[in-house]
């Protein structure tokens, strides 16, 4: 732990007292994003490969989508210090992502709230990485932007667990960070 965060160690909790059974399992990418995708240049809706496999593994394959919507919000862009391609408005929203998701896999989606919610916990632990190397003295220019936004994160996957519907809206972000994505 690098700063004590009582609502991270809840979220931590939580999640371990939430982990679902699986049915499913496959190949899973880990950081799936459209910065991990070459695109046609021609057909930019036609994705020709995806790269930076280091982080796959075998697992649940909602939680590839669940972290893809959870670095739609503006937060991603503070952590980033940059205007993420994915957080773009073009693009579909996370709800209809997931959604398209199901009707093409064939997949329910009764686990999302947990996906939502580790996807949310691990964005968090990598933001807190970053902002406690630039406390270190890491040369980070978004460090500390990255710090603030591990709190909104973390608060989402708390609200995430919450969540008994099923549901996948992404509005439970809150818009202390628009300016970061305007």
């Amino acid at each position: 732990m690098t700063r004590p965060m009582p609502d991270m160690d809840r979220l931590s909790e939580a999640l371990h007292s939430a982990l679902p059974r699986t049915e499913s399992a496959a190949i899973i990418h880990g950081d799936y994003r459209i910065n991990n995708t070459i695109v046609d240049e021609r057909q930019p809706d036609s994705i020709r490969a995806v790269v930076d496999w280091e982080l796959s593994t075998l697992g649940e394959p909602l939680t590839d989508i669940a972290l893809m919507c959870v670095y739609r919000p503006a937060p991603l862009n503070a952590i980033l210090g940059f205007q993420a391609a994915w957080t773009s408005t073009r693009l579909p929203s996370a709800d209809a992502l997931a959604q398209q998701y199901a009707v093409k896999s064939g997949s329910d989606l009764s686990g999302w709230p947990f996906c939502l919610a580790l996807a949310n916990f691990k964005l968090a632990v990598i933001a807190e990485g970053i902002a406690h190397r630039a406390r270190l003295g890491a040369a980070s220019p978004n460090g500390e932007a990255a710090g603030a936004a591990v709190p909104e994160l973390v608060a989402a996957g708390l609200r995430a667990l919450a969540r008994t519907d099923g549901s996948i809206s992404s509005a439970s972000w809150s818009t202390k960070f628009s300016a970061v994505s305007a």
